[in-house]
């Protein structure tokens, strides 16, 4: 009996054709999930916003940025220039995290210290952007295993973040010292107040994606993502708009610590001091990028930047 079916030659063809539709489709699918992926950033960055003027409301000034990168938060030690803790830490309270902030509340010291090397290590979700990394612990980079902290031990992982406020539009300072020319919203011991912002709240920026070597993203060795979101003031949870600074779509093999930038191809995303979100170009100006990190310098501009 005769049967009708495909030659081998049919056979490919479909094969072939089903392969162009596939490879015309996978763009579009990417293109979809990275905006997805955008819009989520996005909405962790308007929940860290929320949480910095909460924070205000209820201590009249925005986030203390902490003291210096080896000194993590502490439970005891206030809302003020005497806590250790930056921003991230002092917000907790105000992103539904409260229990990881008050772990080793009135515990001796020593106590205290093994309570928070443990913590340390947990992740907050909203601080990472879903497409540059997961939320996880990270490990040090082999020079930092084993470095001495001020106030917890030696750990092996850290839990980091994407996001970081803006420090102000002067160049990077580290260290202890006097940081009263910063013109951000928090930095080294900062008492920054909404009224202190008197270039507009839609005209400055609050925080914003942070720059980070693609080849540093697991690893902990950039200089702006080796220590921990719970640390004090420093590069890891603080970014700069000088105008040597120019934001950076992430680059492999290229080291700017100082800068904001994103994993994202279109743009980066900020939380303005009114809590709105905008998606800047990386091709912004660099003079307009500068002001929108300095809340008091009395220039103007247009809502299009």
């Amino acid at each position: 009996m005769y049967r009708k079916g495909f030659t081998l030659v049919e056979l490919l063809v479909v094969i072939a054709i089903i392969g162009i539709l596939v490879g015309l489709l996978l763009p579009a699918v990417q293109a979809a999930r990275e905006s997805a992926r955008q819009t989520q950033c996005r909405n962790h960055l308007k929940q860290l916003g929320l949480g910095v003027l909460l924070h205000h409301s209820a201590h009249r000034r925005f986030p203390t940025g902490g003291w210096v990168c080896r000194t993590v938060g502490d439970p005891d030690a206030g809302y003020g220039v005497e806590q250790p803790g930056g921003w991230y830490y002092n917000i907790l309270d105000y992103i539904e995290k409260g229990a990881i902030r008050s772990q080793g509340a009135g515990e001796a010291p020593n106590r205290k210290r093994f309570t928070w090397t443990r913590a340390v290590e947990r992740p907050i979700e909203i601080a990472f952007c879903p497409s540059r990394r997961p939320p996880a612990a990270y490990p040090h980079a082999p020079y930092y295993v084993g470095v001495r902290w001020d106030n917890i031990g030696a750990t092996r992982a850290l839990a980091r973040n994407d996001y970081a406020i803006n420090a102000g539009d002067t160049l990077v300072r580290h260290g202890y010292g006097d940081y009263s020319d910063f013109t951000g919203i928090a930095f080294h011991k900062s008492l920054i107040k909404i009224k202190d912002v008197t270039d507009g709240t839609t005209k400055t920026y609050l925080a914003g994606e942070k720059y980070i070597n693609p080849d540093s993203y697991d690893a902990g060795t950039s200089w702006g993502d080796d220590c921990c979101v719970y640390s004090g003031a420093d590069w890891d949870i603080q970014r700069w708009t000088h105008i040597r600074y120019r934001p950076l779509h992430d680059r492999p093999g290229f080291a700017a610590p100082e800068r904001f930038g994103s994993a994202h191809p279109g743009g980066l995303n900020f939380v303005l001091c009114d809590g709105s979100v905008r998606t800047v170009n990386y091709e912004i100006d660099p003079i307009t990028h500068r002001l929108l990190g300095n809340r008091n310098d009395g220039m103007t501009f247009g809502e299009d930047f």
